[in-house]
């Protein structure tokens, strides 16, 4: 768990975990034409909490962020990058785990965009 506090206040957090695999959200519920966002999977389901379906393929995954949060009047100051890079770079002693292998699990719609854009796809 990672937060980010900014005078006595927590205005940013992030919940991660170790993955080895992740699913794929389908194009057009996420809102991505390559359909790249990743989303993980909990319980043996492919479905986001939001009622995404997701691709039955699984693709490699280091790491899952299970929540991730930020005040709203913090928000547009790479807070949410911050902590994803903190984790990234702590999760595993020794190695910052590649973008291209963290999945974010059952996103909002800003969620899925942060996602995409912080994942360059």
């Amino acid at each position: 768990i990672y937060i980010y506090v900014h005078n006595k206040r927590v205005v940013g957090f992030c919940s991660v975990e170790v993955l080895l695999k992740a699913f794929r959200l389908h194009p057009e519920n996420s809102g991505n034409e390559d359909g790249e966002n990743i989303s993980s999977k909990s319980n043996g389901n492919t479905r986001s909490e939001e009622g995404a379906n997701c691709t039955t393929k699984a693709s490699k995954a280091m790491m899952g962020v299970h929540q991730l949060w930020c005040h709203r009047s913090h928000r547009k100051k790479k807070i949410a990058t911050m902590l994803v890079d903190a984790a990234r770079s702590k999760l595993v002693y020794g190695l910052t785990v590649p973008v291209e292998m963290v999945a974010f699990s059952s996103p909002t719609l800003d969620g899925a965009r942060f996602a995409r854009q912080y994942s360059n796809t």
